[in-house]
């Protein structure tokens, strides 16, 4: 029989782990002292890293005995901190403690300063009635949850009564003050029931439940658009209590991001949870959970801690970090600027090639913190922000512009000003700071000023998670003049179709607007579309199969997320192949200036008959409706039944569909199969081993960065990177930036399958603003690389297929081509 022993925490400072566990009233046990070596190390799979760890206690909450806490802080050799993580990220989760009264220690660990609050309103939030035993109903049950100083999310509530069996919850017995419940979140409830009664867990006998209510949002502080929630109680065997029953607890959230997570934690690192269980039949178990999907970490299996016992390290269902050997590791990693397979004729293969301006920059030398190699006279490197690292003999074109820009440098925050038009007309490249309506800037403002460029990891997460100071209201009005002959079209009063999308709310529209979409993009609506981008992947393959060569944007990576598109909001695939040309005139009207008339014109002509679609098309749903985006936006309700959206708002986020789900889609697609096939190994490596295909996406977004870059309007003075930015600026925070960010991602330019922090990326954005369609977007990558791996093994670039080319864009980039060939299974 499995029974539950203690629970292991990995924390960045012991010290302070410690000052806040004992302010919530655990007490000090055993400490050890830095040392390494031992079993232990083996068990872990930790190398030779020192450590030191301290044991705490605090009475069970189901039993008589002391619920040991294990302490453990590492140093030396590779270590990642998790605490920014979300406490709804997959593999994350909490420890449940019952107090006799929650508002006097909430209170207790504000007054010692250890109080780092996760619920929202200040404090704990009294249980509903239609969620507490009848015969509680009479009794206030406050609840809420707090951080420790690592991250991880303790619960706090009163001690419940027992709870009989529901289809959710096994029965439970009364509890009292102490340790009640640990948690975890899971990708899949199916997946972790399977697993965890492999090795002895009991479930509960289901069909189990799912529920939305924003209670639950509050008190654990999820967005709040968290959708629907299954959780589920299930139970173990405490050791050493006597035959009392531990509670496990496991939450599938389905609209969020199922996908982030610490699938690469290692052991070592800040903010890893592991619980402890013991059994008599450890062989037995270790069978069990591998057959379940689980993975033995622990090198070689099982470790023996001393005479009498052995010890191994198993870790659930879902993403682990590849066990390939070390050569194989050495064919899918490579060093930055190995992934081109066509270097440039004009240097020496190996040798450097460096910008043709001032400062002699080496290409590929992305700026992040600092830029020591020019001087004020000469900012040529300051347009490496927007692409990440200077884009080869385009340099001398770069420096043409930017030796007459004014910057103003510290660390990560860099000012653009006061330049001459002309200086922007003459760049091919076309990048200006974004300007802001006159009525909407200051009165100390002027024309003439641009925009804060905010590079760093650390400072776009700031804006992120500032929603307040950083507003995204009315930010991405075209940039580009309305011609005469447009104007006449459609009147002086025109209003731009996306200028009130998700992405341009503030709140409380924002959340209003999003948590009707979320429904749409739960992860489990997600996931029932997966047979049909399937069946979309393999039709188009059947297109171009036997001809032994293709255009792969044209024909395969770009038709895939706009036939998703067109799935989701109703209408043909026909109209869907026009979708990538609409979305293109859309973001060069917000993304580019200074067209020239006549392609201003093609422009505007496009973004009026996507209008005029998308209107028709809503016309139709309300005459038709069917089971869509569309129609689900059309039909939405507020609580006293009138609809949830008007009619500019539906416009406004069927655009915003299109616009999302469109090319960022297709560029992430693209880059992600070029860069497994730019190193032939890599590619033959996804073949041999399909398992890989999830962390060569996350690569592939981190380093395409399908979002350049977005804007925010600052409301009030703020610092960034050391920079005081004044209240009335623009800022440009760069994701293509922030994703190469050395002190985040180690050898930043290297496309790297085994890389811990992979998940740190902001291609998605983060929190509140977390992308509603990433689970859309990763699904379509994953099934069309699958689609390629299993239909043309031997894939390969076209022999003219150099570097990716992209017309640079603020926003997005817009791919033009990706060339590849294969060897037909019969003649074309």
């Amino acid at each position: 029989m499995i029974a539950i022993e203690s629970v292991s925490r990995h924390v960045a400072d012991l010290d302070a782990a410690a000052s806040f566990y004992e302010a919530l009233g655990f007490a000090r046990g055993e400490a050890r002292p830095w040392g390494a070596g031992g079993a232990d190390q083996a068990l872990w799979n930790t190398g030779d890293r020192e450590w030191r760890g301290l044991t705490m206690s605090l009475p069970s909450g189901v039993s008589e005995r002391q619920f040991p806490l294990r302490l453990r802080e590492y140093r030396g050799g590779p270590r990642h901190v998790w605490n920014t993580l979300d406490a709804w990220s997959v593999g994350s989760g909490h420890m449940g403690l019952c107090v006799e009264d929650p508002y006097q220690t909430w209170n207790a660990l504000a007054n010692a300063g250890e109080l780092r609050a996760q619920t929202r309103g200040g404090g704990p939030i009294p249980m509903p009635d239609e969620f507490r035993a009848e015969g509680e109903r009479h009794v206030e049950r406050p609840f809420a949850t707090f951080r420790d100083p690592d991250g991880l999310v303790i619960e706090i509530q009163p001690p419940r009564r027992a709870h009989p069996a529901t289809p959710n919850w096994v029965e439970l017995g009364d509890e009292r003050a102490g340790v009640s419940h640990l948690n975890l979140n899971v990708p899949n409830m199916a997946g972790a029931q399977k697993f965890f009664e492999a090795i002895g867990v009991e479930f509960p006998e289901g069909p189990f439940e799912s529920f939305a209510h924003p209670w639950l949002g509050n008190v654990m502080g999820t967005p709040p658009e968290d959708g629907e929630w299954t959780i589920v109680y299930a139970r173990l065997p405490e050791a050493d209590g006597d035959g009392a029953m531990f509670s496990l607890e496991l939450i599938e959230y389905h609209a969020l991001d199922v996908e982030r997570g610490y699938a690469n934690a290692l052991l070592s690192d800040a903010n890893v949870t592991m619980i402890t269980l013991r059994t008599p039949s450890l062989d037995d178990v270790m069978a069990d959970a591998v057959a379940a999907g689980g993975t033995v970490y622990t090198p070689g299996g099982a470790v023996a801690l001393d005479g009498a016992s052995r010890a191994v390290v198993l870790r659930a269902p879902g993403p682990t970090r590849s066990s390939s050997s070390a050569s194989s590791q050495a064919s899918l990693r490579q060093p930055a600027g190995g992934d081109s397979p066509h270097r440039s004729s004009r240097s020496p293969s190996g040798a450097s090639r460096r910008c043709a301006g001032p400062c002699g920059a080496p290409f590929g030398v992305a700026i992040r913190d600092t830029v020591a190699c020019c001087d004020e006279a000469s900012s040529c490197c300051i347009g490496n922000m927007l692409i990440g690292s200077c884009w080869g003999e385009g340099g001398a074109q770069w420096c043409s512009l930017m030796a007459r820009l004014r910057r103003a440098i510290t660390r990560s925050t860099w000012c653009v000003r006061t330049w001459q038009a002309s200086s922007i007309l003459s760049c091919p490249t076309r990048i200006r700071c974004s300007r802001r309506c006159e009525q909407r800037r200051p009165s100390s403002m002027t024309p003439e000023h641009g925009a804060w460029f905010v590079t760093r990891h650390e400072d776009v997460l700031k804006i992120y998670r500032d929603l307040e100071t950083f507003s995204n209201a009315d930010i991405y009005p075209t940039r580009v003049p309305i011609p005469c002959v447009i104007a006449e079209k459609v009147g002086a009063d025109y209003r731009f179709p996306t200028d009130k999308h998700l992405n341009t709310m503030d709140e409380p529209e924002h959340t209003r607007v999003r948590k009707i979409m979320t429904k749409v993009f739960s992860a489990r609506r997600v996931r029932e579309r997966e047979p049909e981008v399937r069946a979309l992947a393999n039709q188009l393959v059947d297109g171009f199969v036997n001809g032994g060569t293709v255009d792969l944007l044209g024909r395969y990576t770009s038709p895939i997320p706009t036939g998703v598109v067109a799935m989701l909001l109703g209408t043909t695939q026909e109209v869907g192949r026009k979708f990538r040309g609409w979305v293109e005139n859309i973001f060069t009207l917000t993304g580019q200036l200074d067209l020239p008339e006549e392609e201003a014109i093609k422009h505007w002509n496009g973004l009026i008959e996507c209008e005029s679609w998308a209107r028709d098309l809503i016309a139709d749903h309300r005459k038709r409706p069917r089971d869509d985006f569309t129609s689900f936006m059309i039909e939405a309700e507020s609580d006293d039944g009138s609809p949830s959206l008007s009619d500019d708002e539906i416009l406004q986020q069927v655009l915003s569909v299109l616009l999302a789900g469109s090319d960022t889609s297709s560029v992430a697609i693209a880059e992600t199969v070029y860069r497994l096939l730019a190193v032939p190994e890599r590619w033959l490596a996804v073949v041999d081993n399909p398992a890989l295909i999830p962390a060569a996406i996350e690569e592939g977004m981190r380093l395409a960065s399908p979002v350049r870059g977005l804007h925010r309007f600052v409301t009030r003075d703020v610092e960034l990177g050391g920079v005081l930015v004044p209240a009335g600026s623009d800022v440009y925070f760069m994701h293509s930036s922030a994703n190469r960010d050395a002190s985040v991602f180690a050898d930043p330019d290297a496309f790297d399958l085994e890389r811990s922090e992979m998940r740190e990326h902001l291609s998605l954005g983060t929190g509140a603003r977390f992308c509603l369609g990433a689970p859309l977007a990763r699904l379509e990558a994953r099934v069309a690389i699958e689609t390629l791996v299993e239909r043309l093994p031997d894939l390969r670039l076209a022999p003219d297929q150099g570097e990716l080319e992209y017309e640079i864009n603020m926003i997005v980039p817009i791919l033009r081509a990706l060339e590849v060939e294969w060897t037909p299974s019969s003649p074309a």
